[in-house]
């Protein structure tokens, strides 16, 4: 539990700084809460290292929760932005109201704990 709580402290970290960065360069827009593809990539690089290291140090590997997290991160790269495509993003590439953003965040956040979650089990940090 107490990983997945520093996972989320550094999330809403990140988010925080990257909109702090973009504001000392320029005018925030809505798009700038746009976390959802940066939080999937993190959760495929977190995954997939996990489970390489896992398995080359011998370590267990907790292989349903494995193939379950693999699900949710093939989920963020092939669904989730065919469905944000056709129906959160406008004719200008943007997210069409906060609704969508907050959204799609909350998915990649799932994705991301996922992926999380099998490290801790990997490494025992529970």
């Amino acid at each position: 539990m107490t990983s997945l709580l520093i996972t989320m402290a550094v999330l809403v970290g990140t988010a925080g700084l990257e909109i702090w960065l973009k504001y000392c360069t320029r005018p925030l827009n809505r798009e700038d809460a746009v976390f959802w593809p940066t939080w999937i990539a993190a959760a495929c690089v977190t995954l997939v290292g996990a489970v390489i290291d896992g398995v080359a140090r011998k370590l267990d590997v907790p292989v349903a929760q494995a193939v379950l997290a693999f699900i949710a991160v093939g989920f963020g790269f092939g669904f989730l932005p065919k469905i944000l495509e056709k129906s959160a993003y406008n004719g200008s590439h943007q997210m069409r109201n906060w609704w969508w953003i907050l959204g799609s965040n909350a998915v990649a956040v799932i994705v991301l704990l996922s992926a999380v979650t099998v490290g801790v089990k990997i490494y025992d940090w529970a």
